[in-house]
């Protein structure tokens, strides 16, 4: 800072053939510059410098030709520091960045400019400490988009008052203020067009991509229309955890709210990113044909590994692009936030597969168990959803029990009530699994109805359903019973079967019927009007029917089906299930299931016709039934294995 060696302040060698700070530029940092110890060390001598006392708390208004020649002379040693303050200081005196003369400015070369600025300021922040990276980074990302805040808008009048004493004519702050708040909705507007117009550009000449796009739209609205109560702890937990880490894997059992909770929080990940595009992911293929590396997304994959069973073949595919999604979640010019979906019986059984992986072994904080004690359904949430329904079907809520009960007994659907202390039974109860789907059923069903908090008291949705379904067997409605195990050895879940495809199936049911012996209680011709009669019967429960056809209403309805068949028919159960079934949730006699499991045990003479199927399905290859097997945790039997 000083060339000379001076009477009581010597030059240190740290400072040594450092180029001088100007007058000019040193005095804004000290005052007293004119004084010295000594005529003959003037312009040289600090001896009687003091600092400036505004430097403690107006640091900002130091400009960036003062900052940076600060920090690469006297300050930062490192060449590769060095380099990022000058890569700053060129753009800043760029006349085609921002010494433009025309304040006008195409949409592309905003794009192209705020990328190189944005990227040079983030550049001299990853030199600092780790959090101020973060804290840079998002600011600089927030000012593209973000609306004019209150801090702007009184910094704006602020201003304008200035005016007004430099120039004599008055200023009106009310106006001042109304026309930054109408600049900071047009702001808005346009940023919202601007979003709407990247995403047509994104979309055009790509039919299969806007259908996708619409399919992620149709799904969002249908979402807005249904009756949620977000869980508060795992909605707040999980817009941490994106924030943070841009990924979380969501849990639960089949029943417990993971598509809605899913779509839900898309919804809020797009507030606060309105640049990002919504887009469900429904396969593998997807990924690669549409997820550019220039666009932002909000990407859900639902049901990631098999909607109904661990499909080998589907985790196969998606291990393939866990590397790349790892990139994209820490691709900070564009950044993509990714939601996984799957239920708690293949996550239990594919969990260790899937920490092999960054993307799952690095962010510890990123699965959410919705059917879990940590993130379920509070008591609060739950009352909530219970009047929302009660709302929904017009069933008033009344103060006393005697009320409710003198309903019950007339009966009439219109006048219908629950006591607050039933609403309060069922809200306290431990039913956590698949209770958003409980009540759906409670308050649709009249004979649900008529139970009242006791409806609640069985362990899960799943117990729910398989209770009506094994009620189909006791009625004797056996053509019911053999269309359901229809539909679960078809895996009618997603894809559908029209009137026309379920008649060709009629031999396959007459099968069905023979090896679970009810053939004798089924008509030999099986005509349309029997089948059409039966789906009927079954729409209100258990099958889903639209324009495209008949599939089963829901996954807990698959699985009840799968636990009814394979308890009341394991032999022909066995022989028929599917290979992804048999490894999620067939198991021998001796096996002792973890709490998330839900298994069909087989009696323990049953045990060696399991391990033959087992080898069958690996058939020519038999010896690899006896590896993946004796390995897999989900198969902990000495006795199946031996």
């Amino acid at each position: 800072m000083i060339s000379k060696n001076c009477c009581q302040c010597p030059v240190g060698d740290d400072y040594r053939g450092k180029p001088p700070l100007p007058k000019d530029v040193l005095g804004q940092l000290y005052e007293n510059l004119d004084q010295c110890c000594s005529p003959k060390y003037r312009g040289c001598c600090c001896c009687k410098l003091s600092p400036r006392t505004f430097l403690n708390t107006h640091v900002a208004i130091l400009d960036i030709t003062f900052s940076s020649c600060l920090l690469k002379n006297f300050l930062i040693e490192d060449s590769r520091q060095k380099q990022v303050i000058e890569n700053i200081r060129k753009l800043r005196n760029d006349k085609e960045l921002l010494h433009r003369g025309n304040a006008e400015v195409d949409d592309d070369s905003f794009e192209r400019i705020w990328l190189q600025l944005s990227n040079a300021i983030k550049e001299v922040a990853e030199k600092c400490e780790p959090y101020f990276y973060t804290k840079i980074r998002d600011e600089v990302d927030s000012l593209k988009t973000r609306p004019l805040s209150k801090e702007d808008t009184n910094s704006s009048i602020n201003a304008w008052k200035k005016l007004q004493e430099e120039f004599g004519s008055p200023v009106d702050g009310q106006q001042i203020s109304d026309l930054c708040q109408k600049m900071a909705q047009v702001c808005g507007d346009v940023a919202a067009i601007t979003n709407k117009l990247q995403e047509v550009r994104f979309q055009k000449n790509n039919p299969e991509l806007e259908n996708v796009l619409c399919y992620t739209e149709s799904q969002l609205k249908a979402h807005e229309s249904k009756i949620y109560v977000e869980p508060m702890r795992a909605m707040q937990h999980c817009l941490k955890n994106m924030e943070k880490h841009r990924f979380i894997c969501i849990t639960g059992e089949a029943g417990s709210g993971k598509t809605s909770f899913g779509l839900q929080l898309m919804q809020h990940i797009k507030k606060k990113n309105p640049d990002c595009i919504p887009i469900i992911l429904t396969e593998i293929s997807q990924w690669f044909r549409f997820i550019s590396p220039d666009k932002k997304f909000i990407i859900f994959v639902d049901d990631i590994i098999g909607k109904s069973g661990v499909s080998e073949r589907d985790f196969a595919e998606w291990r393939k692009v866990f590397d790349a999604m790892q990139l994209r979640v820490s691709d900070d010019c564009f950044p993509t936030f990714i939601i996984f979906s799957l239920r708690n019986c293949i996550w239990g059984i594919k969990k260790d597969e899937f920490k092999d992986y960054i993307l799952f072994s690095v962010f510890k904080t990123s699965n959410v168990d919705l059917s879990g004690s940590d993130f379920g359904m509070s008591f609060k949430e739950k009352k909530s959803m219970l009047y929302r329904y009660c709302k929904l079907y017009n069933i008033s809520v009344c103060k006393s029990e005697f009320e409710e009960n003198r309903s019950f007994e007339v009966f009439d659907p219109s006048a219908l009530c629950l006591c607050e202390e039933t609403l309060n039974n069922i809200a306290q109860s431990e039913t956590v699994s698949g209770f958003p789907l409980l009540c759906e059923e409670f308050f649709s069903n009249p004979e649900s109805l008529k139970q009242r908090s006791n409806f609640f008291t069985i362990n899960s949705a799943c117990n729910h359903f398989k209770n009506l379904v094994d009620d189909l067997l006791c009625k004797k409605m056996y053509l019911h019973y053999v269309i359901l195990v229809l539909f679960f050895l078809e895996v009618l879940t997603e894809k559908a079967y029209s009137i026309q495809e379920i008649m060709k199936r009629r031999s396959k049911i007459k099968e069905i019927a023979k090896k679970i012996y009810l053939f004798h209680f089924i008509s030999h011709q099986l005509n349309k009007a029997e089948i059409q009669g039966s789906l009927k019967d079954l729409q209100t429960t258990f099958v889903h029917s639209k324009d495209d056809g008949y599939k089963l209403k829901h996954m807990v309805v698959y699985e009840a089906i799968l636990l009814s068949f394979g308890e009341s028919f394991p032999s022909p159960f066995l022989e028929l299930v599917n290979r992804n079934d048999v490894f999620t949730y067939v198991r021998s006699h001796n096996y002792k299931p973890e709490k998330w499991e839900i298994c069909v045990h087989l009696e323990d003479d049953m045990t060696e016709a399991l391990a033959r199927k087992l080898i069958d399905i690996f058939a020519p290859n038999t010896f690899d039934a006896y590896t993946v097997v004796y390995k897999h945790p989900s198969f902990n039997d000495v006795q199946l294995v031996s």
